[in-house]
Protein backbone atom coordinates (compact mmCIF):
# COMPACT_ATOMS: atom_id res chain seq x y z
CA UNK A 1 0.00 0.00 0.00
CA UNK A 2 1.35 3.14 -0.96
CA UNK A 3 -0.20 6.61 0.48
CA UNK A 4 0.45 10.44 -1.01
CA UNK A 5 1.72 13.63 1.19
CA UNK A 6 -1.96 13.95 2.37
CA UNK A 7 -1.72 10.58 3.60
CA UNK A 8 -4.95 9.30 1.34
CA UNK A 9 -4.21 5.85 -0.11
CA UNK A 10 -2.60 6.49 -3.87
CA UNK A 11 -1.87 2.94 -4.83
CA UNK A 12 -1.52 -0.66 -4.28
CA UNK A 13 0.80 -2.84 -5.43
CA UNK A 14 0.58 -6.81 -5.78
CA UNK A 15 3.74 -8.58 -6.60
CA UNK A 16 4.62 -12.41 -6.79
CA UNK A 17 8.13 -13.06 -5.93
CA UNK A 18 9.63 -9.82 -6.48
CA UNK A 19 7.59 -9.39 -9.97
CA UNK A 20 5.07 -6.92 -9.98
CA UNK A 21 1.87 -8.88 -11.01
CA UNK A 22 -0.91 -5.97 -10.45
CA UNK A 23 -1.42 -2.20 -9.92
CA UNK A 24 -4.32 -0.50 -8.29
CA UNK A 25 -4.48 3.72 -8.66
CA UNK A 26 -6.33 5.60 -6.81
CA UNK A 27 -7.08 9.26 -7.68
CA UNK A 28 -8.48 11.28 -4.64
CA UNK A 29 -10.36 14.71 -3.95
CA UNK A 30 -9.52 16.86 -1.65
CA UNK A 31 -11.55 15.24 1.30
CA UNK A 32 -9.53 11.58 0.04
CA UNK A 33 -12.27 9.85 -1.39
CA UNK A 34 -11.02 8.63 -4.60
CA UNK A 35 -12.63 10.00 -7.79
CA UNK A 36 -11.26 7.54 -9.95
CA UNK A 37 -9.89 3.89 -10.02
CA UNK A 38 -7.61 2.15 -12.57
CA UNK A 39 -6.36 -1.71 -11.91
CA UNK A 40 -3.62 -2.82 -14.45
CA UNK A 41 -2.08 -6.23 -14.73
CA UNK A 42 1.54 -6.25 -15.51
CA UNK A 43 1.80 -6.30 -19.31
CA UNK A 44 0.50 -2.71 -18.47
CA UNK A 45 -3.64 -3.61 -19.95
CA UNK A 46 -6.32 -2.02 -18.39
CA UNK A 47 -8.55 -4.20 -16.06
CA UNK A 48 -10.61 -1.97 -14.82
CA UNK A 49 -11.28 1.67 -14.95
CA UNK A 50 -13.59 3.38 -12.51
CA UNK A 51 -15.01 6.96 -11.62
CA UNK A 52 -16.76 7.89 -8.56
CA UNK A 53 -18.92 11.08 -7.64
CA UNK A 54 -20.08 11.69 -4.08
CA UNK A 55 -22.67 13.06 -1.98
CA UNK A 56 -22.22 14.99 0.98
CA UNK A 57 -24.20 16.12 3.60
CA UNK A 58 -23.79 19.33 5.60
CA UNK A 59 -20.96 17.94 7.77
CA UNK A 60 -18.80 16.77 4.70
CA UNK A 61 -19.26 13.17 4.84
CA UNK A 62 -20.42 11.43 2.51
CA UNK A 63 -23.52 9.64 1.88
CA UNK A 64 -23.68 8.50 -1.23
CA UNK A 65 -21.49 7.61 -4.15
CA UNK A 66 -22.21 7.04 -7.39
CA UNK A 67 -20.25 4.44 -9.55
CA UNK A 68 -19.51 4.25 -13.25
CA UNK A 69 -17.50 1.73 -14.98
CA UNK A 70 -15.55 2.77 -17.70
CA UNK A 71 -13.62 -0.21 -19.04
CA UNK A 72 -13.14 -3.70 -17.94
CA UNK A 73 -11.56 -6.21 -20.18
CA UNK A 74 -12.32 -10.36 -19.37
Amino acid sequence: YFYNTNGFLDSIILRLQGAIIQKEIFVNNTQGDPVSYLKINAQGDTLQSMRFTYIYDAKGNWIKRLERQETQNP
